[in-house]
């Protein structure tokens, strides 16, 4: 069996197959050609990575370019250059079960995503089920539980007593206005002139 091809062209080549298929994000392996190109300068195409001693690399690059880059820069070139040389070389060793780490991250992030959405969902119908438990305690001649489509995805609700009065209405429409996440306090007494004049100020 014929050995790999451990080459530094053989390494820019895998970089770019990967981007290509999908296997590796843009950025991430944009990153990764950055920084390879710097701290593997002095290789030639046909050297050979392995073995690469990254720490030495890094500080022979750091010592030749004095000011023009920083620690951290540096730091960050030597640990995509470590995990690039790592991945090639399990590539070239097994390309067909092969994974990037950055495939196995995003399934991990799709699940945490996917997670997230249900707790939110979960949350949600705990809120709906709690107002509707409120409502039913209410007498069905005091209360109005009055849905609001809010958005084309919520439906806000809220329980009003049958016979709220102007006054009563006015106050409430200002307090939902200082729930709005863009809301800025501006005017007198901490309050924006929209607010005042919907609670009749």
């Amino acid at each position: 069996m014929a050995e790999g091809n451990y080459s530094k062209a053989a390494l820019f080549q895998y970089l770019k197959d990967m981007t290509v298929q999908g296997m590796l994000n843009q950025h991430t392996a944009a990153g990764m050609r950055a920084a390879a190109s710097k701290l593997l300068e002095d290789l030639g195409d046909t050297d050979d990575v392995r073995g690469t001693d990254v720490e030495t690399a890094a500080i022979k690059y750091h010592n030749k370019r004095t000011g023009e880059i920083s620690t951290a820069s540096l730091k960050a070139y030597r640990t995509r250059v470590a995990r690039l040389l790592r991945e090639f070389e399990k590539y070239v060793t097994d390309p067909l079960g092969f994974r990037p780490r950055s495939r196995a991250l995003s399934k991990a992030n799709t699940e945490k995503r996917k997670a997230r959405t249900e707790s939110v969902r979960a949350v949600g119908q705990e809120v709906v089920g709690e107002v509707t438990r409120v409502s039913s305690i209410l007498s069905p001649e005091a209360s109005l539980v009055m849905p609001f489509p809010l958005r084309s995805n919520f439906t806000a609700q809220v329980v009003l007593p049958r016979n709220i009065n102007a006054d009563e209405a006015r106050r409430l429409c200002a307090f939902i206005m200082t729930l709005a996440s863009d809301f800025k306090p501006v005017g007198p007494m901490g309050t924006t002139e929209e607010v005042k004049e919907t609670a009749g100020a």
